[in-house]
């Protein structure tokens, strides 16, 4: 049970990182 909530908590964190990372980029093209 502990493995899998942390690896479902692993896996929105990478998302969310990812999501971070993509919106970053678009704001700096557009600067």
């Amino acid at each position: 049970m502990e493995i899998q909530c942390s690896r479902i908590l692993l896996s929105s964190l990478r998302f969310s990182v990812s999501r971070l990372l993509t919106l970053s980029r678009r704001r700096c093209w557009r600067v």
